[in-house]
Formats: C-alpha cells, structure tokens, sequence
C-alpha cells in the first residue's frame, strides 16, 4: 500500500476520535517533528556530497602534485599533457592549471598549448601558493577551486590548481531536496484529511494512532539521516534497512544506490592517486611509500634502478600517442616478466614474486625497488637483462611496423647512493643520465662523482643566475688573430671568462654548456656583444682602421628570430664600421633550424658582418655546409694543428683545407698554432691567418694593446 492510502486508513480509524483540539495538537507536534528531521536530513546529505566531492579534489590534486614534478623539471610537455588529460576526462573537472614560480602558465591540459607563458590570472590562488606557499582552497555557489604548490627538493617549482564544477552536486542536492520536500507536503495535507475526519474518534484512540503514526514516519527518517552521516564520514558499508513501497523506500533506496555509486569513485580515486592509470603499476607516490618500508624493515641493501626508455619519442610522433601508450603497456610486462620467480634471473637471485616492485614514474620512465640486494653483480644481471629485453622490436596493435626503441638504466644501492627512497630514486636518476651520456642502451651504477658533478652544475646554475644580475663577474679576454703575410696582429676573437668570487675562474666549456641548457646563453651573448661591441670603440684610434673583433655564437642565438638585430643596434648604438666585427659560428649550430640559421646569417652579411665557419672539418657535413650557407672563412680545427708534424695525413688534410678556400676565395684561420713547426708549415701552405698559443694566450683588455703595438711575431710570441 503506497504512502497516501495508508494516510487514508490512518484518517478513517482516526475520525472515531472526538476530541478536535487534542487532534490539531497532535498533528502540529507531528509536522514540527518531521520539519526538523527532514531538515537535517537534507543538510546531512549535501554535506556528504559537497565533502565527497572535496576528498576527490584533494586526492586528485595530491597525485597530480607528486607526478607532475619531474615532466615539469625536466620541461617535457607532452608527460604534463599525459597526466592533466585523465583529469579534464572528467565531468566534474572544468580547470586544470599548471603555473610557474613566476606565475605563468606552464600547462592547461589542452593538446594544442597557446597559453603557455602567458599570466595565471588568479592572483588570489598565486599569493597563496607562491608567496605563502600554503594549500589553497575556495567553495563558491558553484565552484570549488584548490591549488598546492609544487616542490621538487626544497625548490618551489610553481603551482596547480583544479577547478571542479558544482553543477551537478546541486542538482543532486535541489533533487534530494525536492523529493522530501514532495513526502513532508504529501504528509502534511493527508494529514489534514485525517484531522477531519477524526473528530468522532475517542481521544485516546486519536492519541494512540498519531502517536503510532509519528513513529512510523520518524523511524525511516531517522535511519536515513544516520546513513548520511555515516556517507559523510566516508563509511559506505552501511547500507539503511528502511524497506517500504512508497516514497520514503525510494528516497531509501536512491540514498543507498547513491552511497554505492561514491564508494566506487573513492575507491577509484585513491587506485589512481597510488596506480599509473595506464599500465596499473604503482606510481612514483606508492613506489616511495614501499621503498620507505622496505627501508625501516631490513637491515640489508637495497638497490632502486630507473630505467629510461630511449627514442621513445620517436615512436609518439611516428605512430601516434595510442601506439606509444600500447607500448609502455608492453615494456611494464616484459620488465614484470624478468622478475617473476620462474624466470632465470630472478630464479638465480633466490627472488621472491612480492620481493621487487616495478612502478611507472614518468612518460616513459619507470622504477624497480630490489631488496636484500647481497651482491652487486646481480644488479648488474638484472640491469643486463632488462637492456636486452626492451632491445628487441615490439609489435604494435595499430601498426604493421616492428618497433626498436632501447632503455637507459641507473642503479643506486643502499647506504652509499642513499639512505632513503627519495635519495635513493634522486641518484638513480643521476646514474641513468650518465648512461644516457654513455651512448644509451647500457646502465650505470651511481657514485659519488655523478653526485658531486650534478651538486656542482646545480650550483653553477645558481651562480649564473645571480651573476647575471649585473655582470660583473664576466669579462672579455682576446686572443691575437695573426695575418702569416705581414706577421701583424690584424684581429682578435673574444672569449668569454666568469671570474667567480669563491669558485675562482670557471672553465669556459662548462660555463657554455651550462648557459646553454638553461637558455642563459641568450643574455649573456648579448652582453658579450655589447662589451665586444663597446671594446672596438674604446680601440677605435689605436689600431688599424682593419682590425676586426670576432665574437662566437652559439647554437640558440643562431636559432632566435633576428639574430642579427642586436649586431645592428650596437653598431648604431658605439658608431661601428660593419667590417669591424666579425661573426664566428661552429657547424653544430648549423643542425638546429637550418632555415631559420640560414636566414640569420644571410642577415648578418647583409649588415656586411664577415661570417666565419669554425672548428671547420670536424663535423659530418662540413662540405655541405660550405655549399648551403655562404661563409667568409673558415677556422681549420686545432686537432688537425696539433699533429700537423708528425702526422701526414693532417698535414695533407690541413693543406687540402687551404687549397679548398682558395678556390672558394676564402680566407682561412689556423688554431691551436703552439709551435714555430707548425706555423711554418701552415704559412708555406698559404694559410692566411694564424691563432694559437705560440703567438698568445687569451689576454686581457688592457694588456692586449701592450701586445699589439709590439712589431712582428718573433718579438711578440707569448
């Protein structure tokens, strides 16, 4: 019998009741009774929705933070996408941010990024994230917004912010609302038929029945307010018992379809906050909590390898990001499969199944924890075995084509390369770098050099960044450019020195790698110009009207949009002959953009800027190059120079250089000349310039005058 015809029996058994007034009473205590449970019962519920739904944020925002770290230091864009992607999957998601330390945006989630680098407009969730560096956390009328900062060591890298929509909570919580607000209207208006009615029935009948009616309406009630609270606090294993056919049994049974429904998205949720939602391992957050156990369990070793994928890249952008995502599946099980107990190394090892976790950490990286490591031969097995296992093709479902791709491996085994799981995964990664920097398709064991090597190009970095702020620590040393015909200095290329208050003086091959792989290179080029540029004219009235400086550049100047604007503006800016400078760049900064390289220097002679190709011959397509961008010389390579006397065969390639740019009417640069053999056989082959120690080293500004006025080259060699 539904809810309104047992309201009709109640009214027809009431109306034998005489008494009006004790009636009204009662049914008024009985409304007010089921206001206030109803009530509760609607807050109850949307307090469980809206405190769900926050759970789901913060997990969420909790693995995104921990995986996002490393695809964010090591700027690989597509690993962000990778991660942001499942998110935005989801309905409740409506933003996903990625910001810098300086509050521009790093990533979106969208495939095509046209927001990179442009202002997080929300200096809200900024301030609190960057400069309190606090969890952030807002619930508006219709959207719930967090953000947490991101760390990788004790270095804030930027921030994330998610953003979930509301919407369909308040659509659950208004239905909600709606259907109790239907049951307390039906039972307030039968209830006023019953009151009608009752009025023949005796009082203590009346009594009896609303008391009994009250108690049928508020046990169900009751049990359904228990059960959300129960819902908001996370505990989906009670379900309620209420078991009726009418309204209050489907309110009953949505409630209980509705905690099933949260209790799979949780559970969801936290399998995604400890899983690689592709290939199911463990990610980087449970890989470190096994590792950290593992650690305060045993007193033995413990070994933690990281393996790289190499050229994977290639295969994304060859056969798309499906056929790479089929492959990483792939890898997870030939590397699971190398470490079951019935596989001949792991049988060799006494390994357990349970014994190594294997987790993916990255796009394309993964870690394998191995405790009670007795000996580190066996890692070497494992490591080898791995190595050959990714080296052989894999066949993809979507394509035809065997593919190759190959890994890197680093191991870092216990105390020495680390006492704890994020050490221990820091220098595994360490290792892995130097196997990459082996040549790939090997595996390196992490020491202490690695560690000091990494430490130092840290530092390095710090130091650059600081020393940028007002240069003063570079300065510009010039090494004499010697014309063989008249023996007189007739130019000089300037090198850059940093001069580093505790360091002392960096060498300048690791001062150029480090600028150039954090893009350093582009200010300090322009101040080397600008100095170089500013020296010229400081000499202008002391050296003859063709004396030239020439300045190196490097690989990202040549590749930037108007290379040539700064040569322009100095030489406005000191009052420059063009022929003044000359422009030297390496056939390695020729592979990058060769068109856009191409354009630059063409724009270079255009100013009538002399362009010099240097450390010419020890490239792979140095003949080429001459053919495809126009050149005013060329620099024949020290390494030719140095065993021009005893080795024949640099002898005639050095001669066959010269012969080269004579027919190409050319100018040609001898370097690294450290003897008076060499420069003879240099001049009798009719080279036309010489560089090299014999004559000086790098010099100072003001010494190089000093140096320059002296007549002749016997009476100036250094």
């Amino acid at each position: 019998m539904k809810l309104k015809g047992r309201l009709t029996v109640y009214s027809i058994l009431s109306s034998l009741a005489a008494l009006i007034l004790l009636l009204i009473v009662q049914l008024y205590i009985f409304k007010h009774h089921a206001q206030h449970l109803l009530s509760h019962s609607s807050k109850d519920v949307s307090s469980s929705l809206i405190s769900q739904l926050e759970q789901r944020a913060h997990y969420t925002l909790g693995y995104l933070s921990e995986a996002l770290i490393n695809p964010i230091y090591l700027f690989d864009m597509e690993g962000i996408f990778d991660l942001l992607e499942p998110a935005l999957n989801s309905e409740e998601v409506i933003e996903v941010v990625v910001f810098s330390a300086e509050g521009t945006i790093i990533h979106n989630g969208q495939e095509v990024m046209q927001a990179y680098g442009s202002p997080f407009e929300q200096p809200e969730i900024l301030n609190t994230v960057l400069q309190e560096q606090q969890h952030y956390h807002r619930l508006a009328e219709n959207t719930l917004t967090v953000a947490d900062p991101l760390y990788i060591g004790d270095e804030l890298l930027g921030g994330l912010s998610l953003s979930y929509s509301l919407k369909t909570i308040n659509q659950d919580i208004a239905d909600t609302a709606n259907i109790i607000a239907r049951i307390n209207e039906g039972s307030i208006r039968d209830a006023l038929l019953g009151s009608l009615l009752a009025v023949v029935v005796v009082m203590v009948v009346t009594v009896v029945l609303s008391a009994w009616l009250a108690s049928a309406w508020s046990r169900p009630i009751l049990a359904l307010v228990k059960q959300a609270k129960y819902i908001g606090r996370g505990d989906y294993s009670r379900p309620n018992c209420v078991k009726r056919s009418d309204e209050v049994g489907e309110l009953a049974t949505e409630i209980n379809a509705m905690s099933t429904n949260l209790k799979e998205r949780t559970e969801q949720v936290e399998f995604l906050a400890y899983h690689d939602a592709l290939t199911e391992l463990p990610n980087r957050l449970r890989f470190i909590e096994f590792v950290s156990g593992v650690i305060e369990q045993t007193q033995h070793n413990i070994a933690v390898i990281f393996v790289d994928l190499d050229e994977f890249k290639a295969v994304n952008d060859n056969y798309g990001h499906r056929a790479g995502d089929q492959l990483l599946c792939e890898v997870a099980k030939r590397i699971e499969h190398n470490l079951r107990a019935s596989d001949m190394v792991a049988s060799a090892l006494n390994m357990r199944d349970e014994s190594c976790v294997l987790a993916r950490v990255g796009g394309d990286e993964f870690l394998l924890c191995i405790p009670d490591v007795e000996d580190v031969l066996q890692l070497d097995v494992i490591a080898g075995r791995i190595v050959d296992v990714l080296t052989k093709g894999f066949i993809l479902e979507d394509s035809s084509d065997e593919v190759f791709i190959g890994c890197s491996i680093g191991i870092a085994l216990s105390p020495n390369a680390g006492t704890s799981a994020v050490e221990l995964i820091k220098n595994a990664d360490i290792a892995m770098y130097a196997a990459k920097s082996a040549g790939k398709g090997t595996y390196r064991h992490f020491n202490q050099q690695m560690g000091d090597a990494v430490a130092r190009k840290g530092l390095l970095e710090r130091e650059l960044h600081k020393a940028l702020s007002d240069c003063q620590q570079f300065s510009l040393f010039y090494q004499p450019l010697l014309s063989f015909e008249s023996q007189q200095v007739i130019g000089a290329e300037a090198l850059l020195r940093w001069q580093h208050p505790s360091l002392g003086m960096v060498p300048t091959d690791e001062l150029i790698v480090i600028a150039e792989a954090t893009g350093l290179i582009i200010p300090l080029g322009e101040w080397v110009i600008e100095q170089a540029c500013q020296q010229r004219q400081h000499w202008a009235s002391q050296v003859d009207d063709d004396f030239y400086i020439a300045i190196n550049l490097s690989a990202k100047q040549l590749s930037r949009e108007h290379a040539a604007t700064s040569f322009a503006e100095n030489l406005e800016r000191f009052g420059l002959q063009r022929h003044w400078l000359h422009v030297e760049v390496t056939e390695n900064s020729l592979l990058t953009d060769e068109q856009r390289v191409m354009d630059n220097l063409v724009e270079l002679r255009h100013l009538g800027i002399p362009v010099w190709l240097d450390d010419f011959g020890t490239g792979y397509s140095s003949l080429s190059y001459l053919r495809k961008f126009k050149v005013d010389g060329l620099k024949i390579d020290r390494s030719f120079v140095a065993d021009l006397c005893e080795d024949e065969v640099d002898r005639a390639l050095c001669i066959a250089l010269i012969r080269l740019a004579e027919s190409l009417q050319i100018s040609v640069v001898a370097e690294g000349v450290e003897n008076i053999q060499q420069s003879n056989i240099m001049s009798q082959a009719g080279c036309d310039i010489a560089q090299g120690y014999f004559f000086s080293r790098p010099i100072p500004a003001e010494q190089f005058l000093a140096y320059y006025r002296q007549p002749g080259v016997e009476n100036v060699r250094g």
